[in-house]
């Protein structure tokens, strides 16, 4: 039995929809050009949000960098340090791995693959040669630094 292909996909969320499967089908991404693919909140970010978010992950970076000097090695501050490294470095390899799935160019792509991906591998590399941190105490940090990031994008996102 075929369905009408003027059903919406909404009625049909199994994607039973001959319209919406044929579009999936062209595109497995499940991108639809003109529909909205924001995840979290009820409107794209603008570039004054945009701003902000960033000057505050830029003062947390900084602030938490600071904590790690004055910590120390295996201090407290080093390993959320740590786990904050690899939750940047953790995000330029999902977010760049989502772009090519998309068709079109991400803002970002290129400082995030020339700068972050480099420096953030660098600064974890550094951090295990000279020992700052201890592989079964920095697991807990890869796991908990970058949830907590995603928790306060999700309570700010509304």
């Amino acid at each position: 039995m075929v369905r009408s292909a003027s059903l919406s996909a909404s009625k049909s969320n199994m994607g039973s929809d001959c319209s919406y499967t044929a579009q999936f089908r062209r595109n497995p991404s499940g991108y639809r050009p003109g529909h909205n693919t924001q995840v979290f909140g009820s409107r794209p970010v603008g570039a004054a949000e945009f701003r902000v978010a960033a000057a505050l992950l830029a003062i947390l970076a900084y602030g938490v960098a600071y904590w790690s000097i004055r910590a120390g090695k295996q201090g407290v501050g080093t390993y959320v340090m740590t786990g904050f490294v690899f939750a940047m470095l953790l995000n330029v390899i999902l977010s760049r791995g989502r772009d090519p799935r998309l068709h079109q160019y991400a803002p970002g792509v290129v400082t995030a693959v020339l700068v972050n991906l480099p420096v953030m591998w660098y600064l974890l590399l550094r951090i295990f040669r000279e020992h700052w941190v201890t592989w079964p105490r920095v697991l807990l940090a890869f796991a908990a630094i970058p949830a907590a990031i995603l928790l306060l994008i999700l309570f700010f996102s509304g």
